[in-house]
């Protein structure tokens, strides 16, 4: 590396400056429009989840509800809002709790301050309460600060561009590139709360005032570094990571430098080497032994090496000399570091993880025993390698410009002519390149460098042209314009591109239009939803109908459990804050205990974690390829159907220390109960095909073509939802399409009901009256006039295309409602949709007979309550079932039929409910 000849700027207050700093502003207000936009779009499709009845902690309940929506703050982000609440909210939970937090590590609890760097939280509460009001919902409050977060980072980007010698145009449009680019807010704006965000900020304030105080050789902006730099730390357990590359770049370009001003070079790692040992004192880092962190002894090699610079003639004449002296110094003061077994122990997950990728190629092993566990747990989203398609996702056409620039960065590094300050950021910016491709998650830490790699090449390239014989001003100008140009059209192609859908959900959002934004775990909102609901109602604690009580602990998978700590205020077990080493030890155990066919080493952990409740999900059991619970677990090999997880998924009856208590689609419940207290009532099932064994391959007591056997059902899953989203779009058409102040086509049939129902029960006229009959041909004309309006997607009409669906299905060739339920796969929710398809067509008979076999799922016996014990009232969903199969055998002029089943279903129906008073109003129908 060469002797610098690059020309540098400073910044000024010529009108170009002026105008590059308006444009940033500019594309701040852009992108936080964009972010805000898709950020609360997001959280608004929760709404149709509902929402908590109120903020729920173990100090107190609020008298309003302060979560949002349900499940809209996933695992570790549940955490950070809940902790964000404590700070933000009056009457929510002490931040008190966080000191021994017994709630989201049960029961020894957890010193959330120590174990955790609980910086963002407090912030973002204080804010709060400075710049929100009470009575506002906190994480509506967040959908505009986050992206403000964001957003902020472009002013220190642009100043850190210029201070690396980009000259005005250059650094603005590098700082378009970075707005332009979804791979700096699509973690973010999916889920807000991450800590990569906020630290990002500061490493951003921290590298501009480092490279600015570097030039100008100010004790002020030196001062605002080294604090930026303790917040830094502060901030995220990896941010020393990120300093301990920045810094390391620093030292190593500084000692192959030729810098004569010794007391300067002394006085920048004296002031870092004071901002880590401040922010060492934080308990996370202090429990962690930061003191004797590499950061740390990198900054010490550093100043040790500037001291030794400056009374040594030998080292200061020689690069190599002063190298070789900082390579060593860091050698031996390193190895300190990994005799601080907090340090190692804590972090073994992260520096595993990095070794056993380069170890595997980056592939993933079939074996699973050939990762440790702490590697085998980490080796998952967003700690996955990026492939082809994620990286265009991310970047977009960004990549024609950021690619080539990573590029000649590196040959600029050891054949061009760059000042130290460049040089740094050109060796540091690989290092995060080669991190992005380890870690997906680092590729937020990466763009802001690659962008500013852009602009210094850029500006590199225009110093070399006009280094050239013959070259002129006019030359200069114009490559500069064509980089420009370059770096504004890569933009302009990402915003009509990859951003376009981004732009018209902000503008949606803006205007209060709906919008949709696709989600990867989309499909189960709802299902985790009514897992929460059900637990708030049903299990002691707050807003629980047995009265808010002692409310036990719930052992679950790492992604929900935040969760259910966060909306219903039950204790949890497990948590996703991986950095503690205690919870990596009880997952392990937890693992090993669901993956083991001896179900005393199950109940044996349920004891010593002292579980009320224990979830599964419907993944658990039916997968076993690479990164499932199983390959977590060290199984390799068909699961079989003898371990304790296949049988709480297939036959829970077989474990008697856990009672059935709720289930859904997606989630399984149990109560932990004594053998002898176990109830032989059945639960408040769904009789889903996926916890269904006989739809399984089994060979030899083994589950062996489990990839084959989902394929299959969700191949079954996706074709009924396909249906119903084309059955509910007609049915969209046919309400949009009715004449002003006239009923609609669903109204019609529930009037023609109705009639029948109150000829029968309440009408002393005789059931065939001629003012009867007159009044259900008047409604059935109005249904035929409905259904004969033309759909103007396909041409058809709405009744034709509506009876397609159920006939012939699809247009594509996807079967209709007869022929998928003909597969002997439908459950209750699936014949329940064609039955209601069925009777808008006016297939009365043909409804009742799908109802009926809905209903017939659910046997005529109590089920279990929250607390373990029978309970006589039937589930919501079951009760609606057997009620809409009475009105329909009603509607098919079956009337015995109908008067027989209700007074059957009428014993478990609440009395005082609709249901309860419909099943006694039908069955008191006389005969004949």
């Amino acid at each position: 590396m060469g002797r610098s000849g690059i020309k540098t700027t400073n910044l000024s207050r010529s009108p170009l400056e002026l105008a590059c700093i308006v444009l940033v502003i500019l594309l701040m207000v852009f992108s936080w429009f964009l972010t805000h936009g898709v950020t609360r779009g997001m959280y608004d499709q929760f709404a149709a989840m509902g929402d908590p009845p109120a903020a729920m902690g173990p100090v107190g309940e609020t008298s309003r509800n302060q979560l949002g929506h349900w499940g809209y703050f996933w695992s570790e982000r549940a955490f950070h809002y809940r902790t964000t609440l404590m700070f933000a909210v009056d009457d929510y939970t002490s931040p008190e709790v966080l000191e021994q937090d017994i709630a989201q590590q049960y029961p020894a609890g957890v010193n959330a301050w120590r174990e955790y760097t609980l910086l963002m939280e407090p912030v973002y509460g204080r804010l709060f309460r400075w710049f929100g009001h009470q009575d506002e919902i906190l994480a509506e409050f967040l959908t505009r600060l986050v992206p403000l977060v964001h957003v902020l980072m472009f002013l220190p980007l642009y100043l850190l561009a210029r201070a690396l010698g980009a000259r005005q145009l250059l650094a603005a449009s590098a700082v378009m590139v970075y707005a332009t680019c979804s791979l700096g807010f699509s973690r973010f704006s999916g889920s807000l709360l991450l800590k990569e965000n906020f630290a990002l900020l500061w490493l951003m304030f921290f590298l501009a005032a480092h490279f600015w105080a570097d030039r100008r050789r100010s004790f002020t902006l030196l001062t605002v570094a080294a604090v930026s730099l303790i917040i830094l730390l502060a901030s995220w357990h990896l941010s020393q990571f990120l300093v301990l590359v920045v810094l390391g770049a620093v030292a190593v370009a500084q000692s192959l430098g030729r810098e004569k001003d010794v007391t300067w070079l002394i006085l920048q790692p004296g002031a870092y080497l004071l901002a880590g040992a401040l922010a060492g004192l934080t308990p996370s880092l202090l429990a962690r032994g930061f003191f004797l962190s590499l950061t740390m002894m990198l900054i010490l090699s550093w100043l040790v090496l500037a001291i030794l610079t400056g009374r040594a003639r030998q080292l200061n004449d020689s690069p190599t000399r002063r190298f070789g002296v900082l390579a060593g110094l860091f050698l031996v003061l390193g190895a300190a570091s990994f005799l601080n077994r907090h340090f190692a122990g804590d972090y073994n997950h992260l520096f595993g993880l990095l070794v056993q990728k380069l170890v595997h190629g980056f592939n993933k092993p079939a074996d699973p025993l050939l990762l440790p566990f702490d590697v085998r747990v980490f080796w998952a989203s967003p700690f996955t390698t990026p492939d082809w398609s994620e990286v265009w996702s991310k970047l977009g056409y960004h990549v024609f410009i950021l690619g080539p620039a990573m590029v000649a960065g590196v040959i600029f590094l050891f054949t061009g002519r760059l000042d130290r300050r460049q040089q740094s950021l050109l060796i540091m910016s690989p290092i995060f390149l080669m991190g992005w491709l380890m870690i997906e998650r680092l590729g937020v830490i990466l763009l802001p460098f690659a962008v500013v790699v852009l602009a210094v090449v850029a500006e590199r390239v225009g110093t070399l042209l006009e280094d050239k014989r013959g070259w002129t001003r006019t030359h200069s100008r114009q490559v500069a314009l064509a980089a420009v140009v370059l770096m504004i059209a890569t933009p302009a192609a990402n915003l009509a591109g990859s951003l376009k859908n981004q732009i018209k959900v902000a503008r949606d959002v803006s205007k209060g239009r709906p919008v949709y934004i696709g989600a990867s775990d989309e499909a189960y909102w709802g299902f985790r939803g009514d897992l929460l609901r059900w637990l708030v109602s049903n299990t002691p604690g707050p807003y629980s109908r047995f009265g808010s009580g002692q409310a036990q602990a719930v052992l679950g998978d790492i992604g929900v459990s935040p969760q259910v700590l966060l909306y219903t205020g039950r204790p949890v077990v497990l948590n996703s804050q991986f950095e503690n080493q205690p919870i990596r030890n009880r997952y392990h155990d937890y693992l090993q205990a669901l993956f083991s066919a001896d179900p005393s080493q199950l109940q044996t952990i349920l004891a010593e974690v002292e579980a009320g409740y224990l979830f599964i999900n419907r993944n658990w059991a039916t997968t076993d390829a690479a990164g499932s619970p199983a390959y977590l677990a060290g199984l390799t090999g068909p699961l079989s159907v003898n371990l304790n997880i296949t049988r709480l998924h297939f036959a829970p009856q077989e474990l008697g220390f856990l009672q059935p208590v709720y289930n859904n689609e997606f989630y399984r419940l149990f109560k932990v109960v004594p053998p002898a207290q176990r109830s032989p009532a059945t639960w408040d099932r769904n009789h889903g095909n996926w916890w269904n064994l006989n739809r399984y391959t089994i060979d030899n007591g083994q589950l062996t073509n489990l990839a084959d056997d989902r394929r299959r059902l969700q191949e079954f899953e996706d074709s009924l939802v396909a249906l119903q989203e084309a059955q509910g779009r007609l049915l969209r058409v046919l309400e949009a399409g009715k004449p002003p102040g006239q009923p609609g086509l669903q109204e019609l049939h529930q009037r023609y009901l109705e009639i029948k129902l109150q000829n029968l029960t309440g009408n002393p006229v005789p059931p065939r009256s001629k003012e009867v009959q007159q009044q259900l041909e008047r409604i059935t004309g109005a249904i035929q006039a409905s259904l004969s309006r033309k759909d103007p997607q396909s041409g058809r009409p709405l009744g034709q295309a509506l009876a397609m669906l159920y006939t012939q299905g699809l247009d594509g060739g996807q079967p209709g409602w007869r022929q998928l339920l003909k597969l002997d796969l439908a459950e209750p929710s699936h014949l329940a949709a064609a039955g209601q398809l069925a009777v808008m067509l006016g297939q009365y008979g043909e409804a009742a007979d799908l109802m009926a076999r809905a209903a017939a799922f659910f046997p005529l016996t109590a089920t279990v309550a929250g607390d373990g014990q029978p309970g006589a009232v039937a589930a919501p969903l079951v009760q609606q079932i057997r009620q809409l199969a009475v009105w329909y055998h009603l509607a098919a002029d079956r009337v015995a039929s109908a008067r027989t089943m209700a007074a059957s279903y009428a014993p478990f129906s609440d009395p005082g409910s609709r249901s309860g008073k419909f099943f006694r109003q039908v069955a008191a129908i006389p005969e004949g």
